[in-house]
């Protein structure tokens, strides 16, 4: 599925705020990473549930948007619409590496990431790095089927059609 057009201008007082945020994109995810080295089951699906856990938990509590990915209702649950292009311009800048492994018991290929490069936590409020730091520190310990029948029964990506962009208003 085509996603015609991934960011838009949320207008904020004065200043005007493109979503997402590709700075706190690429900082999230490194960080993500950098937290979950030592966790062999860190694939890029669960990587998927813990972007859109930071995003919507942070919208959630504090009605703004902490990285603002457009996340995609798919069959194994939500996905960044972002998630690829972001990433593959970090992978050719030698900010990340991508793994691709074939395991035993699945039939498909499994993408892990590497860091190359520390994030800079310098962007993150406070309020964001407590969200960022309990997701990653809860769910990063679940099994992909666990975190993905905990994103399932999550109220925005059930009241979202198959192949629809997930409305943060529906937290």
């Amino acid at each position: 599925m085509a996603v015609k057009n991934i960011s838009f201008k949320l207008v904020e007082g004065n200043c005007q705020k493109t979503y997402p945020d590709v700075e706190k994109f690429k900082e999230t995810f490194l960080y993500i990473l950098q937290q979950t080295y030592n966790k062999p089951h860190i694939t890029k699906m669960i990587i998927y549930r813990l972007f859109y856990f930071i995003d919507f938990d942070y919208y959630e509590r504090y009605k703004n948007k902490l990285i603002g990915a457009t996340y995609i209702k798919n069959s194994f649950g939500p996905a960044p619409a972002e998630f690829n292009v972001i990433v593959n311009q970090m992978i050719d800048i030698n900010e990340a590496r991508k793994i691709e492994s074939e395991g035993d018991k699945f039939e498909y290929i499994k993408t892990f990431y590497v860091p190359i490069r520390k994030p800079n936590l310098a962007v993150f409020t406070a309020n964001e790095m407590e969200i960022i730091d309990k997701v990653v520190n809860n769910l990063s310990k679940m099994s992909f089927e666990r975190i993905t029948k905990h994103a399932h029964s999550d109220a925005p990506w059930r009241s979202t059609k198959d192949g629809d962009v997930i409305d943060y208003n529906k937290v």
